[in-house]
């Protein structure tokens, strides 16, 4: 019984570590295309601005 809980325990924490990275690997996706959008945002009034 102990050793069941202790592996269910295990597999937790297994799937709370995978959680993580994965809303990490998303933080770092949406931070990079806000960046871009920024950037985009930045040249079109450049564009603007020069006409």
């Amino acid at each position: 019984m102990i050793r069941c809980v202790s592996e269910v325990a295990t597999k937790v924490r297994n799937l709370n570590q995978k959680l993580n990275d994965i809303r990490m690997e998303q933080r770092d996706w949406s931070e990079s295309m806000n960046s871009r959008a920024v950037w985009y945002s930045v040249v079109q009034i450049a564009v603007l601005i020069l006409m």
